[in-house]
């Protein structure tokens, strides 16, 4: 060939490029199985959406309603996110599976210290940013 590239070259450059496919998929396939990553591996294909992420996200601590001493854990969650929602990320990171349907969220007293005595209110509306400032004194 006038270019100084074969049939060969060609084949070599094809076999990279699905190697490299092959590579970046598993990359994806293992980022989407992993529920620790932000929004659950899901992937944030348009910048719009990464801002929009980037300001609602907040971390949100959770501990269990009989050892309120105990540090708990962290969740990564979106403002937006609805009651439903919620409850399905934070099964998830339970180290038990967990119904979504038996876990009742409870808002802490900063006076108290400790959760009040009545949980948040489960409406088919209800957002993680209204439960958040419903309980702010």
């Amino acid at each position: 060939s006038s270019l100084g590239r074969g049939y060969d070259d060609d084949k070599i450059m094809e076999m990279s490029n699905t190697e490299e496919n092959e590579r970046l998929r598993s990359i994806v396939d293992r980022v989407r199985e992993n529920p620790a990553l932000p929004l659950g591996g899901k992937p944030l294909l348009f910048a719009p959406d990464y801002y929009r992420y980037l300001s609602s996200r907040v971390y949100v601590e959770f501990r269990s309603l009989e050892v309120p001493d105990d540090a708990g854990f962290n969740v990564e969650l979106l403002m937006t996110d609805s009651y439903a929602e919620v409850r399905r990320r934070l099964c998830r990171n339970l180290e038990e599976a967990t119904d979504p349907n038996y876990i009742r969220l409870y808002p802490m007293d900063p006076v108290r210290e400790g959760p009040r005595g009545e949980p948040v209110a489960c409406t088919p509306d209800e957002t993680l940013e209204n439960m958040l400032t419903s309980v702010m004194p």
